[in-house]
């Protein structure tokens, strides 16, 4: 397989490119993280309703654990979404660079070595002057008699 040079840097930049998003969070990894960080937000959630049993003070006391908690929780899940979308940033700005580099090798014209064609010169008919010219013969009319 014949490949340019340039075709070749593209595929090199190419690997490079899933390396280093190999070497990264890979986005399913964020998006499981998001996914059990939203999780136990709702959880907690839901385990915060006032218990009617108890002091007023002992209510406050659990919304402010309860409300520490959520702080930590959704701090967390704010640096993953950040951490998400400057990953999806990257492979995006890869791909455009990708996509400029195929457009602008598919909008060169090709240069395709075409090989001439050896024809054969055609020889110029030699056309000669006629400089005596030889008497014609004259044909003998033949007269019928009648």
């Amino acid at each position: 397989m014949n490949l340019s040079k340039k075709t070749l840097t593209i595929i090199s930049e190419f690997e490079k490119v899933l390396k280093d998003l190999g070497t990264k969070y890979t986005l399913n990894e964020l998006k499981q993280k998001i996914d059990t960080k939203t999780r136990k937000l709702t959880i907690l959630e839901e385990s915060n309703k006032p218990i009617p049993e108890l002091i007023n003070s002992t209510n406050l006391l659990r919304s402010n654990v309860f409300l520490t908690k959520t702080n930590i929780i959704k701090t967390d899940l704010i640096s993953s979404y950040e951490l998400y979308s400057n990953e999806l940033r990257n492979i995006l700005t890869d791909i455009r660079k990708i996509r400029t580099e195929i457009n602008s090798l598919k909008s060169k014209p090709k240069h395709k070595s075409r090989k001439k064609r050896l024809t054969k010169s055609k020889k110029k008919k030699k056309t000669r002057r006629q400089t005596h010219t030889k008497p014609t013969k004259k044909r003998k009319s033949s007269k019928r008699k009648h």
